[in-house]
């Protein structure tokens, strides 16, 4: 995988387990990530959402799903959406707006605002 900064102006999207987890343990967010499956009951299908804004060159925007039956509904995804092509604002509102596609029954937010988890 080519590192973000060598393509600052690429919308990007990691959809390998293996290569999110690394990114979001380069970036000290795979422990929030999990935080969110603390609250759930065990057994219970669930994901969980972060909007990470402090990245150099692209927001970010990484999914955890899990506990659900048919294995390939399980795993990490990254959208990485570059800084030099979409404003804060544009940003914000693509995150509301992807948030209601894929959490329809709400989110919720920690102190920050920048994590959001929903129980399926």
């Amino acid at each position: 995988m080519k590192p973000f900064k060598d393509t600052p102006n690429d919308f990007r999207r990691i959809l390998d387990d293996t290569e999110a987890k690394l990114f979001l343990t380069e970036h000290q967010l795979l422990d929030k990530l999990l935080e969110f499956g603390k609250q759930i009951r065990p057994g219970e299908p669930w994901s969980a959402r972060i909007y990470y804004t402090d990245h150099p060159t692209h927001w970010i925007i990484a999914d955890l799903y899990t506990g659900f039956e048919n294995p390939g509904d399980n795993g990490y995804t990254i959208d990485a959406i570059p800084k030099s092509r979409v404003t804060m604002e544009q940003f914000r509102s693509i995150e509301r707006r992807s948030a209601a596609e894929r959490f329809p029954h709400g989110i919720e937010r920690d102190e920050t605002g920048e994590v959001g988890s929903s129980q399926n």
